[in-house]
């Protein structure tokens, strides 16, 4: 696998990829309440999933000009989800 720090930081796609992240969001957020009106309480990890895509959906439908934002949505999306993993080894280890 091969880490590509130069198609992290490039200009935003557009439409064509922001609808996987726009409606993975959606299908997260969609888990979330179901689990929630089906068991009483929702999983948090499909909440934070749902923000992670839509971070990284909105980023890439951002105009060209707004490079910063687009740049700080990404690295926003991938930190939540690290800190995701980070909860689940730690419950793993203690």
């Amino acid at each position: 696998m091969e880490l590509r720090l130069d198609r992290f930081a490039a200009e935003p796609r557009g439409w064509e990829t922001a609808r996987v992240f726009v409606f993975g969001s959606l299908a997260f957020f969609g888990l979330y309440a179901s689990f929630a009106v089906v068991s009483g309480s929702g999983d948090a990890t499909m909440l934070v999933f749902g923000v992670a895509n839509a971070m990284a959906g909105v980023a890439e439908l951002l105009p060209k000009r707004r490079q910063r934002w687009v740049n700080a949505l990404r690295a926003g999306a991938v930190g939540v989800l690290l800190l995701v993993v980070a909860g689940a080894l730690g419950r793993l280890l203690w």
